[in-house]
């Protein structure tokens, strides 16, 4: 959902900023660029095309069937290049928040950002389950038949896998960044 993903990119690149909290603190350019090009790199590569291909095969599940009320990406010609650029926009800005954090001195704060951002996806995703967790066109969901998400196993397949995928990737640029920043300072 769009409403997720934005909060969920900002969030993971606070995240990032924190494990490379050695390589922002040394204030070498040359080891801050690596990290922040791994953290692009995986953000290219691993988190923008799920959102991508969901705004354009899941229009109502992934706008949480709310502002726009077309029936796919096609009736907003201009929603999935600005979709696009506001998604890799959150993670820069987020691995910039992150690092302010960092160079005050308040790397936990970077951390805390993530967290704030995972809250907020839960509960967007929780306390709107009548939204987030169907399907189907705005017009189905207004009129009550808008199917449930589970009643599609290949949206479930996709969203799982998009999921545990991206987690365990996420897991790994973490703490490869962190043993880069090991490097660094030994």
């Amino acid at each position: 959902m769009i409403q997720v993903d934005l909060p969920v990119a900002l969030g993971v690149g606070s995240l990032m900023a924190h494990a490379a909290q050695r390589q922002i603190a040394s204030r070498q350019p040359a080891a801050i660029n690596r990290a922040f090009a791994k953290v692009l790199i995986f953000h290219s590569v691993a988190f923008m095309w799920p959102p991508m291909y969901l705004l354009v095969f899941y229009f109502g599940f992934e706008t949480s069937h709310m502002w726009w009320h077309g029936d796919s990406v096609l009736a907003y010609p201009w929603l999935l290049p600005a979709f696009f650029l506001a998604l890799f926009a959150a993670n820069v800005v987020g691995f910039g928040i992150g690092a302010r954090f960092v160079t005050a001195g308040r790397a936990t704060w970077a951390l805390l950002l993530w967290v704030a951002m995972v809250a907020f996806t839960i509960g967007w995703i929780f306390l709107l389950p009548d939204r987030t967790m169907t399907l189907g066109t705005y017009r189905d969901w207004q009129a009550g038949v808008a199917p449930p998400g589970s009643s599609d196993p290949s949206f479930m397949t996709f969203v799982t896998v998009v999921m545990v995928g991206y987690s365990d990737g996420a897991l790994l640029v973490y703490r490869s960044l962190r043993r880069d920043g090991a490097k660094l300072s030994s």
